[in-house]
């Protein structure tokens, strides 16, 4: 069971130069002083999951909640006592999110279905008690669910993807949803095809987005009053193709200094972009391939948290790379993250009993 592992770790320290760490040898890009004084602390914290998916740290209650997408579960690590349980939720699932002003919901994305499931993480179970809330796209039964995020005014943003199979994933089947004040998924952004990170920047006027298939991380003019996106206003921020980024944009984050910590998956590393000129900051390796999620914690949000998988890696790369799947964190970072909004209790969510 994954909780026999919840006190194994090993800590990494990250320098300047190039150092050799599991399966492969890692050149650091460190073109600041500031960073490379501070040497950042990269630590595995869980044993591995199937498919490791959208971190969310609760400063509530100071616990992580993270997804194994194809594991069907939702995990809570507690990094005081570095205990980790589990709920099965019985289909893929794309994100878990508190909802405001409860201590025991979550919205989740369930397959195609948008839910809020009952759990206090105390202990593991096979058996939650789960409420729909809206179902989409039942003319695509093979889409799911996979990122979500809200805004600092807790309004939730969620995106589907198309099939995948071994020669990837069916183009443009996906959409972004944002949850109206009527419990309703409203569609924002069409014809995707990996419905991927999400984050807002430090003033609130710009949301960022990642359709992974395009290799790019895109930014629009965002209204948080009304929470609408400016239709036209969605410029490239990077590309990972003209930059020769290794991997595909997966989950991101921001620091407080509006700059995007980026997850790449089947590139061994998370990235830090500077959003107003679109370059790599600097970057921090890891001994895992499929690196998906980043989310910043911790009191003072100065963590990063760091999600991967092992779906779909062969026995010997798993040999090579027996980390893949876990949780990592990032210490001894120069900059610090943002309060991760749950969802807004919203009126119709409440006369539910919600």
């Amino acid at each position: 069971m994954f909780r026999e592992y919840h006190c194994f770790s090993f800590i990494l320290m990250i320098f300047v130069g190039s150092i050799a760490v599991g399966f492969s040898k890692y050149s650091f890009l460190f073109p600041n002083q500031e960073i490379t004084s501070q040497k950042p602390i990269v630590q595995q914290l869980t044993g591995p999951v199937y498919h490791g998916e959208g971190p969310h740290w609760d400063a509530e209650k100071q616990l992580l909640f993270f997804v194994d997408i194809m594991g069907q579960r939702i995990y809570q690590y507690d990094p005081c006592s570095k205990r980790v349980t589990f709920a099965d939720i019985g289909a893929p699932v794309g994100a878990v999110i508190p909802l405001s002003g409860t201590t025991n919901k979550f919205v989740v994305g369930k397959k195609t279905t948008l839910s809020v499931v009952t759990w206090n993480g105390e202990n593991s179970t096979s058996k939650i008690p789960i409420d729909e809330i809206d179902y989409i796209e039942s003319n695509k039964p093979l889409n799911r669910f996979n990122d979500g995020k809200c805004d600092r005014a807790g309004r939730l943003w969620i995106g589907t993807m198309g099939n995948e199979d071994d020669n990837g994933v069916e183009p443009k089947q996906g959409t972004l949803y944002r949850l109206s004040d009527s419990c309703k998924l409203e569609a924002r952004i069409r014809n995707v095809t990996i419905s991927n990170g999400l984050a807002w920047s430090p003033d609130n006027l710009t949301m960022y987005y990642i359709d992974t298939e395009t290799s790019r991380v895109d930014k629009l003019f965002y209204n948080v009053t009304t929470g609408d996106i400016i239709d036209g206003s969605r410029q490239k921020v990077i590309d990972f193709r003209e930059q020769n980024i290794a991997g595909s944009p997966d989950g991101m984050t921001i620091d407080n200094k509006g700059n995007l910590w980026i997850a790449c998956w089947n590139g061994s590393k998370v990235i830090n972009v500077d959003t107003k000129t679109g370059k790599v900051i600097y970057e921090i390796p890891l001994p895992v391939e499929r690196v998906t999620s980043v989310a910043f914690g911790g009191k003072n949000f100065d963590i990063l948290y760091i999600t991967t998988m092992k779906k779909g890696l062969t026995a010997e790369q798993l040999k090579q790379q027996p980390a893949a799947g876990a949780l990592f964190s990032v210490t001894n970072l120069p900059v610090k993250g943002f309060y991760n909004s749950p969802v807004q209790n919203l009126p119709c969510l409440r006369s539910r009993g919600h």
